[in-house]
């Protein structure tokens, strides 16, 4: 007989105590739902003795220690879900053997690297890995085609972006890199992202010279050669339901704005602290913008009317990307203080 063990919505946050290890006992559970309690103390290892076990919810505890190693050999294990807890100690390498849909571990204490096997998880959709204390280089993530939503923000990773000239990430709704230590040229994008809303790149170390020569590379049609693009265009091109794209904070990120910029579905661009430089691009309509940070930069000329700046970027909250595994859930909350519209042009040096 198989088995399923969820959470009573009735006992919702009423569980608590620590998970006994004689439940490996129950060896034909299926799924093992325990989200949001009270539930404390360590992950048993015997847990990994529910070989069959397919689905795994533990998170939104007061779980602490460390995953354990043996995780690996549930084969059979599809979604493993142990955010927000206070787990410490690295993600195990075994995790790589699985064939996991979803990856989530956001909002613990997880230290050490991200496992390379990672790249073989050719099921993978989501994996949110933030607000941890991961470092070292991310694995090659762009083989995963299935991406729908990727996480790693508020980390400690480190070296270039290795995302190849050419990948398809078809479903891609969230792509969320900020509060790292990244360097080197801005990440290669794919060649399809026609679902994406929200691109966070903010307050890293990217270094890339030519903003407005950001590639993606798109496939010909009628010629086996591939054709790099400027992306700032073909990024708004590509992605026609972006709505959030912030780059703001990466001090040697140089470049100019396109014109397109006004020609978009994007409402929010967060864009300050770089060294982006030029002419600002002038419009009489500025299309979906609804608001733009572009303060301490090496811009000249009017800013649009109808644009909306704040001239202090200490007002600006700290901005969160959530998503969660509903994929219903993906937004970017954040707190905007602003002057007040004005019918007259304005200059970026008022």
């Amino acid at each position: 007989m198989s088995l399923c063990l969820f959470k009573n919505s009735k006992l919702q946050n009423k569980l608590n105590g620590t998970i006994p290890p004689k439940i490996e006992n129950m060896n034909q559970l299926l799924c093992l739902d325990l989200n949001r309690n009270r539930l404390s103390g360590t992950i048993p290892k015997e847990l990994v003795n529910l070989v069959n076990l397919i689905f795994l919810f533990l998170n939104q505890n007061e779980l602490t220690g460390t995953i354990p190693e043996g995780i690996g050999n549930i084969s059979d294990l599809t979604i493993l879900e142990l955010s927000r807890n206070q787990l410490s100690g690295t993600i195990p390498s075994e995790i790589g053997n699985l064939d996991l849909w979803f990856l989530i571990m956001e909002q613990n204490e997880l230290s050490g690297t991200i496992p390379k096997g990672i790249e073989n998880m050719d099921y993978l959709q989501y994996l949110m890995l933030g607000y941890n204390k991961l470092s070292g280089e991310l694995p090659q993530l762009d083989a995963l085609t299935g991406l729908v939503v990727v996480g790693l923000n508020d980390n400690m990773l480190s070296g270039t972006i290795p995302f190849g000239n050419s990948y398809n990430w078809d479903q891609l709704l969230m792509l969320s890199l900020e509060k790292n230590m990244f360097s080197g040229n801005l990440p290669k994008l794919p060649n399809r992202m026609n679902f994406t809303s929200v691109l966070t790149l903010h307050m890293n170390q990217f270094s890339d010279h030519n903003l407005h020569d950001w590639y993606i590379c798109i496939p010909q049609k009628k010629k086996k050669k591939k054709m790099l693009f400027h992306l700032l265009d073909d990024l708004f091109q590509k992605a026609p339901a972006l709505k959030i794209l912030s780059i703001y904070n990466n001090p040697h990120l140089k470049g100019h704005l396109p014109s397109s910029l006004y020609n978009t579905s994007v409402q929010m661009f967060l864009a300050h602290e770089c060294a982006i430089d030029g002419v600002l691009p002038w419009r009489d309509t500025q299309g979906s913008i609804e608001f733009v940070t572009l303060i301490q930069n090496r811009l000249s000329g009017a800013m649009p009317s109808n644009l909306i700046q704040t001239t202090n970027i200490k007002n600006i909250s700290q901005i969160t990307t959530i998503g969660d595994e509903s994929g219903i859930c993906i937004y970017v909350s954040c707190t905007l203080f602003y002057k007040k519209k004005k019918k007259k042009k304005k200059t970026l040096m008022e």
